[in-house]
């Protein structure tokens, strides 16, 4: 249970931003957001990707190795802290000093803590290098690995998998509506000075990061502890 929560947890989070980041990005300086154009955000939500799956790919069999998944997991969720502040802090430098090379550095901080809050998915992606070939890897990962190491017995992991991806399936469904709501919400009472969407977002790592705490150090450990008392 507290495997499949801090999966949700993650997926609820990792939505929200998805949903909120291409709003804010379009969304005039007047009511804040940053107001660019299509292509530009086209441009960034591209380099944003590309950045990931070459993060991904490249460091994160190394890094689970080093770290171990528990603390990676707690590491990588630990970047939504740093990444709902950035939402104001951007708005307001645009609002007081125009669209400036200060708009583009919490930009392109946004992009970088996102590609390490997704490091806590830690999986393999596809790297398409040339239109005609694609270098796939085999999916591996912090919150993957424990949630099959949460399995009571290595009969149960495919019913494991099956529930948990059911529980995310509730939270991608309900966070990007509750995201935008509370954009709008925030915008149109001007609570917080219109940014208390990203204050409850920011309480909600917090949250999650405690729940991330509870994991065990070693989830291969648990699956072997359980097995043996099955």
């Amino acid at each position: 249970m507290i495997a499949m929560a801090n999966y949700s947890a993650l997926e609820v989070l990792n939505i929200s931003y998805g949903s909120l980041i291409s709003l804010f990005l379009a969304m005039p300086i007047e009511i804040g957001g940053v107001g660019l154009d299509p292509l530009r955000i086209g441009y960034i939500m591209t380099a944003n990707r590309v950045f990931i799956a070459v993060l991904l790919s490249l460091f994160v069999d190394r890094l689970v190795r080093r770290f171990g998944e528990r603390h990676l997991f707690v590491y990588s969720i630990s970047a939504f802290l740093l990444l709902w502040p950035l939402f104001p802090a951007t708005s307001l430098w645009a609002k007081h000093f125009g669209f400036t090379t200060g708009v583009w550095v919490g930009i392109v901080m946004m992009g970088l803590l996102f590609g390490v809050s997704g490091i806590a998915y830690g999986y393999y992606t596809c790297l398409s290098f040339h239109l005609s070939s694609c270098l796939t890897f085999p999916p591996k990962g912090c919150i993957f690995m424990i949630v099959t190491a949460a399995a009571p017995n290595e009969q149960s992991r495919g019913a494991t998998n099956g529930l948990s991806q059911a529980a995310v399936c509730i939270g991608r469904i309900f966070a990007p509506a509750m995201a935008t709501s509370m954009f709008s919400f925030s915008v149109e009472r001007n609570l917080l000075g219109g940014y208390a969407v990203y204050a409850f977002l920011f309480s909600l790592s917090c949250f999650a990061i405690v729940l991330a705490r509870r994991l065990i150090d070693k989830p291969e450990d648990l699956g072997e502890e359980v097995v043996s008392l099955g």
